[in-house]
Parts: C-alpha cells; structure tokens; sequence
C-alpha cells in the first residue's frame, strides 16, 4: 500500500482561515508538483483533503493532471490539529493508494505516527507544496521519496 501526503500550495493572508484560497504562488506550486514524474507514476485511485478551501483546490489541481480513478473527496480528520490516529485508520481502511491534501502540524504528526509510531517525533519539515510519499510492506511505512517547496 501507498500514500502520499500534500501539504497544500501556499494560502493568501486572509480570515477567516478555513476559507483561505490558494495563492497564484500556491497554484503554481501544485501544478509544478503535479508534474512530477514520481507523482505522475504514483497512480492515485483517489485525492483526499480536509475540506479548507487552500486543500480543496490543491487536490482539484492534482486531480487536472493525475486523474484518479475515484476523483477527489472530503476526508475528515485532516484539519491542521486533528488527532493524526483518525487519518492513519482510514488509510489502513481504504487500502488503495491514495493521495492526502493536508496542513501542517498535522501532516507532520501523520508521517511521524506512520513511519515511527510516535506522531509527536519531529520528523518531515512540510513546506507548502511539498509532497511525502510513503510505501508500507511487511515490515512497516517507510519513506519513498519527498518533494520539498516552501520550505
């Protein structure tokens, strides 16, 4: 199984917050991430985000280019502070390889909890547009690559 975590193109300054849109630096991010042969490669069945505008319209970008199977959804418990226990189910649940539009810290915390068990290790820096992807097999999660913007 695979996933790979997003943390959406940069956000305009503006309140309030859940309805901050992408900025033309932000889009610009996600089309340039989109192209990305890794990504490209990668084969979603399926976008998630959390349902802010900012990862709501990374995901829409992302699915202009990589066309996944199932389309783009809302996932809950992908907010900035959600417990990153609520993702890691339910990617163990969908058990298809999926693409997750996030924010940081909770982008973090997930790669943290999946990759060493323990979501409060200080683990990936995600700057907006950056991208981790991440491989589980017999033996765990274990990183695959990462795309790093904004940082």
């Amino acid at each position: 199984m695979d996933v790979v975590l997003v943390r959406h193109g940069e956000a305009e300054a503006s309140v309030p917050d859940r309805e901050r849109m992408l900025s033309a630096r932000g889009r610009e991010q996600i089309e340039s991430l989109a192209r990305r042969q890794e990504l490209r490669e990668f084969g979603p069945v399926r976008i998630v985000h959390s349902g802010l505008v900012r990862a709501r319209q990374t995901a829409e970008i992302l699915a202009r280019t990589l066309s996944p199977a199932e389309g783009v959804s809302e996932w809950a418990g992908l907010g900035p502070h959600d417990d990153p226990e609520t993702a890691a189910r339910a990617i163990e649940e969908a058990g298809e390889r999926v693409i997750i539009v996030g924010h940081q810290p909770h982008l973090g915390r997930l790669a943290a909890r999946l990759v060493v068990g323990e979501a409060e290790r200080d683990l990936v820096a995600f700057g907006t547009g950056s991208a981790l992807a991440l491989v589980r097999d017999g033996d765990g999660w274990r990183v695959r690559w990462m795309v790093r913007h904004g940082v």
